[in-house]
């Protein structure tokens, strides 16, 4: 599973979700970075569980 995860300016970080796919996990992250401004808050991590 991929997850994508939101890194704020305070300094802490909120989980948004949970893709089968790298590639569906990173065409929501450049979607929801140019919604919000900030592509460089937003990452995709690899969940093994």
């Amino acid at each position: 599973m991929w997850s994508v995860w939101l890194y704020t300016p305070s300094g802490g970080r909120k989980f948004i979700d949970r893709f089968n796919t790298r590639n569906e996990a990173e065409h929501y992250r450049q979607r929801l970075g140019r919604l919000i401004g900030a592509p460089e808050d937003v990452i995709v991590c690899f969940d093994p569980n």
